[in-house]
């Protein structure tokens, strides 16, 4: 999660870089999964937002303004604590799902 941090930090500092940008993406898409595994909605609610504000920062190709960026950090640091309290077992289908997501998205 280190590289996920710089990431985010670079989300909220520099010129919209989509690299970045994707990879916290990635971690609000983990941490939705695990929540939708758990049934837990109002997690899965409050990561949505999250990717969603994320999401129209990307189609946008801008930085968050004060208010995104404080509620992409908060989102964030709950998405780095829940998804560090999972077991690896739900870590490993979580991913698994994201990842057949995404290539279904690619093909």
């Amino acid at each position: 999660m280190l590289g996920s941090h710089l990431h985010l930090e670079m989300v909220l500092t520099q010129p919209a870089m989509l690299d970045y940008m994707y990879s916290v993406m990635g971690v609000f898409n983990i941490a939705f999964v695990l929540a939708y595994l758990q049934n837990n909605v109002p997690i899965m609610r409050q990561f949505e937002t999250a990717q969603l504000t994320l999401m129209r920062l990307i189609q946008e190709m801008r930085c968050p303004n004060q208010d995104e960026g404080n509620s992409i950090r908060q989102c964030f640091n709950q998405a780095d604590r829940f998804i560090g309290s999972q077991s690896k077992a739900s870590l490993v289908r979580a991913i698994e799902l994201v990842d057949h997501v995404a290539s279904k998205d690619e093909n």
